[in-house]
């Protein structure tokens, strides 16, 4: 059956009976276009950038009189509304992030309405959270480049750990780094933790975060050792993954 769920609550358990819904099959690519002196039209400049998507969602709640219904779309309202999570019936595992825009003005009619909620999401689908081991070549699922988190625990103390990836990605943490401590790296924003507290003063100078493609790839963590020799740090990489 047609259903959309919102922050993982189905739309059946508000009442809510999806009619029908409309999104494009793929975000638009961001196109600048610039006017060229002596040539006819224009040139177009697309960049690596896609636009957010809006989802509209055509749906309908029953009642038995028009002051029931009124109430269930009070009801409706109050639950969907602001940021949050939406998926649709016919992408099971998917999930778009975004927010509610407009809730259209409700037909309202002695036994039903029909009404539309408008979303703009972001333009890309995710999937659940996947967790994999550094180390080891891994299965990177998705369409788009995955940003994770690297979270690794300290086997002996040392002044240097090194993240790299397959792809070319490197980035070097620097500090006084103790045995059995935590180091979580945010590949999305570039915050990192130690011990679960704000710990951005590590990052090397000149160091960035990387993505991992889709498809086979490793990352793996390594710290200095006294020997100034580099041992294999064990830790895993969280990600959820993208699709276009």
């Amino acid at each position: 059956m047609s259903e959309f769920t919102f922050n993982g609550v189905s739309c059946q358990e508000k009442g809510i009976t999806l009619l029908d819904y409309k999104q494009p099959a793929s975000p638009s690519v961001r196109v600048t276009y610039v006017d060229i002196p002596g040539r006819d039209g224009s040139l177009a400049v697309s960049q690596p950038v896609y636009q957010d998507v809006t989802v509209s969602l055509h749906c309908a709640i029953l009642g038995d009189d028009r002051q029931e219904i009124q109430e269930a779309l009070r009801q409706a309202a109050g639950w969907m509304r602001g940021r949050g999570e939406l998926s649709l019936w016919d992408q099971p595992g998917l999930s778009r992030p975004g927010t509610v825009v407009e809730w259209s003005e409700a037909q309202v009619n002695r036994q039903w309405a029909e009404f539309t909620i408008l979303f703009q999401g972001g333009p890309f689908l995710l999937g659940e959270e996947q967790s994999l081991p550094l180390g080891p070549a891994v299965q990177v699922k998705g369409t788009v480049p995955a940003r994770g988190v690297v979270t690794v625990t300290l086997p002996d103390d040392t002044s240097r750990i090194r993240i790299t990836s397959s792809h070319g990605g490197s980035l070097a943490l620097i500090g006084s780094l103790k045995a059995e401590q935590v180091i979580s790296v945010d590949m999305q924003t570039g915050n990192i933790q130690l011990d679960g507290q704000p710990a951005n003063r590590l990052m090397e100078l000149g160091g960035q975060t990387f993505a991992m493609p889709p498809g086979t790839g490793t990352i793996t963590c390594e710290a200095l050792q006294d020997s100034d020799q580099y041992q294999a740090v064990e830790g895993t990489f969280r990600y959820r993954p993208q699709w276009r």
